[in-house]
């Protein structure tokens, strides 16, 4: 189910809805490049809603659960005022029983305000797509309904080198991989795979490619 060999179940789903977006779930793996195809596609007129843009917000901005999480990981999490989020995301991912504690906290709001979203998306005319590009759309389920999953895949060693990059620490890498589903889980649900092989203009093309399937879907 490799790029290239993708699945032709695109006019069995509940996508195909004449003229109206289609509502695409983007998961992968931490690191796994599904940011650079959610570009392409926003380039070319989709609208983006980022899991990880709203799990910053609700925790920047909603105080009953900022109150929650201190309580829970400490109020030393607080720095002038706002939550460190690196601070909370060591303390959270260091253990499983911690990662438990945060998703419960945090999921519910962030899910409420994610669909909340994808409601306003929908109602916009003019949009090919509305991509969902968050890494736990397979562990939320129905939470999030989408109409076609596409799930991006890239080697532990391409994602970890990617996330250096970024500044992560090596602990703060292997905490969050290892909180996270294997990729088969992810394969399993996903309508397309993309395989993150190559370098960055290689799958900047393989997304412009995918588009354009899904468009031709509609």
């Amino acid at each position: 189910m490799w790029f290239g060999q993708m699945v032709k179940n695109l006019q069995k789903g509940p996508g195909v809805r004449g003229k109206s977006p289609i509502l695409v779930g983007l998961t992968g793996g931490v690191g796994s490049g599904k940011s650079v195809i959610a570009a392409e596609f926003e380039k070319r007129g989709a609208t983006v809603i980022s899991g990880d843009e709203i799990g910053h917000y609700v925790v920047d901005r909603n105080h009953s659960l900022q109150e929650a999480l201190a309580r829970v990981f400490g109020e030393d999490i607080f720095e002038d005022n706002k939550i460190n989020r690196q601070m909370l995301a060591r303390r959270a991912f260091a253990s499983s029983e911690g990662r438990a504690q945060l998703n419960q906290l945090v999921h519910p709001v962030l899910i409420k305000e994610l669909n909340r979203q994808i409601a306003v998306a929908l109602k916009s005319s003019g949009v090919p797509l509305i991509v969902v590009d968050a890494a736990l759309l397979v562990e939320w389920g129905k939470q999030v309904p989408v109409d076609i999953m596409v799930a991006v895949r890239a080697s532990r060693a391409r994602r970890f080198k990617w996330l250096r990059k970024r500044g992560w620490s090596k602990s703060e890498i292997r905490d969050r991989m290892k909180a996270q589903l294997p990729f088969s889980a992810r394969a399993a649900l996903a309508d397309y795979v993309v395989r993150n092989d190559g370098d960055l203009a290689a799958l900047q093309r393989k997304a412009v490619r995918l588009w354009q399937k899904l468009l031709d879907h509609r």
